[in-house]
């Protein structure tokens, strides 16, 4: 239990290093990469709740407001928690590789509904918006990667 303690805190030490101290940041552009993607992605579901949205960079566009995606609301944050618990805990690598990959996609995937969530939101309801932005679904996209992770444990723990 130390051990994984120890490694989790490690590699999740280093991931948030390479994307949150500033230097880094500008130097791997990840972020700005990242939150472009997850913005053309989110406004395809977006135009999917029959909300006109374009996507410029890492705005969305909407009829009433702008949303930029940013470090927190790019899902990164959660991913990140999640893959340092996968790397951290006893498994093959092929495993960890695997279901690093799995996790992601499903933690983006809920990410993204996330934020066409709170688009729907900004749009019928703005005066909720900082209630569900801010406490609400961020709070429910860390619970979501806790509970991803204890899927893979679960899976990984079987397996053996």
């Amino acid at each position: 239990m130390k051990k994984f303690v120890f490694l989790y805190t490690f590699y999740l030490a280093i991931a948030f290093f390479l994307i949150d101290y500033e230097p880094m940041r500008k130097l791997l552009h990840i972020e700005s990469f990242y939150n472009d993607l997850i913005a053309s992605i989110s406004a395809w579901f977006i135009s999917l709740l029959h909300i006109p949205v374009t996507a410029h960079r890492d705005t969305l566009q909407l009829p009433h407001a702008n949303m930029i995606i940013k470090f927190g609301c790019n899902g990164l944050e959660a991913v990140l928690i999640y893959l340092a618990g996968v790397l951290a805990y006893p498994a093959t690598w092929r495993q960890k590789l695997l279901y690093g990959l799995l996790g992601t996609i499903v933690l983006e995937i809920i990410n993204i509904l996330r934020i066409a969530l709170l688009a729907w939101v900004i749009e019928h309801y703005p005066k909720q918006f900082d209630l569900m932005h801010n406490y609400i679904t961020q709070s429910i996209m860390i619970v979501l990667a806790f509970l991803v992770f204890l899927l893979y444990l679960q899976r990984v723990s079987g397996a053996k």
